[in-house]
């Protein structure tokens, strides 16, 4: 069922073993093309995996949040928690969304992305509640102050997506799962 590893836990290569991992496989395949490894990865749970998968695809296709915002948040978030197969895969996908490579050069940890004149009101807030989120001090507040810039459901989604890649970092890390090269 396996051959090589990804980070700590060998990687899926026998999909067919059961209907559901051959199943997951189907989804991630049908989604990005290819199964990537932290689906490899988590192809051990066969379940959890094709939730996942569905989830992953609710939040990148199904949403009505500005696709660039999305991006940002996903790229100050992995940043913040040291994700970085999940920062290095979003940073690509922000540049495809239309973020400017000066507004990835100033999303850092410290306060920067929060007063450079590289981001509007909306893209400020976006990346402070990220931040907040990735450091677990979010609040209502932080939700408002958004929910004032862009509405109640884009805030919510962007709220959403934030705690999601939390789960994805931490879960990337737990595993050793990098990027292509090492980091």
């Amino acid at each position: 069922m396996t051959a090589g590893r990804v980070g700590v836990v060998p990687r899926v290569t026998d999909w067919s073993v059961d209907p559901e991992t051959a199943e997951a496989e189907a989804k991630a395949v049908a989604l990005f093309g290819h199964v990537s490894d932290l689906f490899a990865a988590l192809g051990h749970a066969p379940t959890v995996l094709s939730g996942w998968i569905d989830l992953v695809r609710r939040l990148r296709t199904d949403l009505s949040v500005d696709p660039r915002l999305h991006e940002l948040v996903v790229v100050r978030v992995a940043g913040s928690i040291g994700a970085t197969y999940a920062e290095t895969a979003h940073r690509r996908l922000a540049l495809k969304a239309g973020v400017r490579q000066e507004q990835l050069d100033a999303i850092d940890l410290t306060a920067t992305a929060q007063t450079s004149a590289e981001f509007d009101d909306t893209e400020r807030a976006a990346l402070l509640l990220a931040a907040k989120v990735a450091a677990a001090t979010a609040g209502p507040d932080d939700v408002l102050t958004l929910m004032e810039l862009i509405g109640e459901r884009d805030a919510t989604e962007l709220l959403v997506i934030a705690a999601f890649y939390c789960c994805v970092g931490r879960i990337t890390n737990a595993l050793g799962v990098v990027p292509m090269g090492g980091g």
